[in-house]
């Protein structure tokens, strides 16, 4: 059977996290949609989750840039380069199925929330080929989080993968 989550292995339960609600890069016009969760912890960054909306079947990047905002395509910035000046982002992918569906599992070594090269508030950019499809920004959340899977015993043909953060609202729970 195949390895757990990366989020299963390296998330620290009870530790600071932040929520990334991805949507549509400015004026895209994608679909684009889907949670990530981001945690630090030993040194690592550990970015987890899935993303939809991408075009199928394809491998390409995403990276967290420099940006603060999705609000303007002209804010969002280049890549987040580490301390050194390089591009540690320049390979990362995913790989999307057939739905174009991707899970995303990252921990990425030079990083934190708010200490040594922080990612708190900065934008995730997902790739289509080339162009900019996805943004979201990295939000520090108390946000419990659920992850998604098939039912046990199920035997369906329908895949069911998700992550979801539940956390309290002026009107109820809001679900993301």
């Amino acid at each position: 059977s195949p390895p757990p989550p990366l989020m299963v292995t390296s998330f620290v339960r009870g530790a600071r996290h932040a929520i990334v609600a991805m949507g549509a890069y400015p004026a895209s016009g994608s679909t684009v949609g889907g949670t990530l969760v981001v945690q630090a912890s030993a040194g690592m960054l550990h970015i987890f989750g899935f993303v939809s909306g991408l075009p199928p079947s394809t491998t390409t990047g995403w990276h967290v840039h420099t940006g603060y905002t999705c609000d303007a395509a002209d804010s969002v910035g280049g890549h987040y380069l580490n301390a050194t000046g390089a591009d540690p982002w320049a390979d990362t992918t995913y790989t999307s199925d057939a739905n174009g569906v991707a899970e995303i599992a990252l921990s990425m070594p030079g990083y934190s929330m708010d200490e040594l090269q922080p990612v708190v508030g900065r934008a995730i950019v997902f790739h289509a080929s080339s162009a900019r499809i996805g943004c979201g920004l990295i939000t520090p959340s108390t946000a419990k989080l659920a992850l998604m899977s098939r039912y046990p015993g199920y035997s369906g043909g329908s895949s069911i993968a998700g992550l979801l953060a539940v956390e309290e609202a002026s009107a109820g729970l809001r679900i993301t």
